[in-house]
């Protein structure tokens, strides 16, 4: 059933009052002897009948408009009360909306919002308009795809269009390539489907990022020649005395020669150790020789200290060419195979590089040792190193991946951009 009107009720509510109000008027206009024609009528003889007749009337009157005009005063009290109800709501969704249009706009990192349908631009603020270098018009006829310097794959009816959180590099309109850290977030209003993306510039982070960088490889370098030049050619000149003292001990015929071989041994072994660990620090230099000649001389020092079986499956057709990416590379390969060799119990240790099917390159390093238990862990191993490695992957805008299970080895995966 329809509600009445306002106006409605407003009418049945004075049309009430006037009912009940009725009898007091004829009464008093009849009082003051203002209708001359009811004194002429009194006179009749069937004055009195009428007269009661028009006091019961005026009681039905009062009884009338009484009911008439408390039913519909009682309504429109009621929605009076529901129109402010109404109001104070609406003025709380006003407050809310410029609450949240003053975050939006003020936020110093973009926000986009992206219709999931076109993925085009639906909103940006000030900050976004500001970072990518386009006009409120222009940007509104770009779409998703076209801020990212290498486009994403949403898969078959975008089901991965919410694993766009991480870093990552977007294009301005300049064409510059800046590396962004995205957040990433979805809602409904009515019909309509949206994708939100805040994105933080992290190009000074980056440049702090590279020098802290820099100064690590400035310092293993360090360390390493000292290590190599300063400790290595010491141990090398008391093996040298020793060996001396030993064939002076032998001419004598004196059983110390053999107490003393057993100690040029140690020292020998020593120097060994050593060596390993400043080729390490300070690897064969990557932009003189490159990366191959860099990882076949790591992987050949690991065999011959651990035993472990290293193979390198490089095809012909992938040169890493760029000083900064095979530097990169060599760390996270340095990283895992560590890692693999202290905590998996391996024997056979294989790295190798593919294609894929998106611009991206891919590393393997995968190893047959026990792995990780999904029941008891979560999948990921923790610490230092692996943040290591998840930066350096990020620098190469990529990312890292682990793949294990118990008894089952364990597998990273990197996948990088070679540029």
């Amino acid at each position: 059933m329809k509600k009445p009107s306002r106006n409605l009720l407003l009418a049945g509510f004075v049309t009430g009052i006037f009912l009940m109000s009725c009898p007091v008027w004829l009464y008093f206009l009849f009082d003051q002897g203002m209708l001359g024609f009811f004194h002429e009528w009194l006179a009749e003889p069937d004055t009195f009948a009428v007269l009661q007749k028009l006091i019961s009337l005026s009681y039905v009157f009062l009884a009338v408009g009484a009911v008439l005009g408390t039913l519909c005063g009682v309504m429109v009290f009621r929605t009076i009360a529901a129109d402010w109800e109404k109001f104070k709501a609406a003025t709380k969704v006003r407050e809310s909306e410029e609450k949240y249009r003053l975050l939006f706009s003020t936020e110093s990192d973009a926000i986009m919002l992206f219709d999931r349908q076109t993925l085009k631009v639906v909103e940006i603020n000030e900050s976004g308009l500001s970072l990518y270098g386009y006009g409120r018009e222009e940007i509104q006829k770009k779409k998703l795809s076209e801020f990212f310097a290498v486009p994403p794959s949403f898969g078959k009816g975008g089901e991965n269009m919410d694993d766009l959180s991480g870093e990552t590099l977007h294009l301005t309109k300049s064409g510059e390539e800046i590396p962004v850290e995205i957040s990433t977030g979805r809602f409904v209003a009515g019909d309509k489907d949206y994708l939100c993306l805040i994105v933080k510039d992290i190009r000074q982070r980056r440049q702090l990022e590279e020098a802290v960088l820099n100064i690590s490889n400035e310092e293993r370098h360090r360390i390493g020649h000292d290590l190599h030049d300063g400790l290595g050619q010491e141990l090398s000149a008391a093996s040298l005395m020793a060996k001396a003292l030993e064939n002076k001990l032998r001419r004598k015929s004196l059983p110390e020669a053999e107490e003393l071989k057993s100690l040029i041994t140690q020292i020998n072994n020593s120097i060994s150790t050593t060596r390993a660990i400043a080729h390490g620090l300070a690897p064969v230099s990557i932009e003189k020789y490159g990366l191959r000649a860099a990882l076949d001389k790591l992987l050949t020092g690991l065999e011959a200290q651990t035993g472990v079986t290293c193979d390198l499956d490089w095809p012909e057709e992938i040169a890493i060419d760029n000083p900064t990416t095979a530097t990169h590379l060599f760390r996270i390969i340095q990283e895992a195979v560590n890692n693999a060799i202290k905590h998996s119990g391996t024997s056979l240790i294989t790295i190798s590089f593919e294609r894929s099917d998106s611009p991206a390159t891919i590393l393997r390093i995968s190893d047959n040792g026990k792995g990780l238990d999904p029941a008891t862990e979560d999948g990921s191993p923790k610490g230092l190193g692996m943040k290591s490695l998840q930066y350096r992957a990020s620098r190469l805008g990529g990312r890292v991946e682990i793949v294990s299970g118990k008894d089952q080895g364990l597998t990273v995966i990197c996948h990088f951009q070679n540029t």
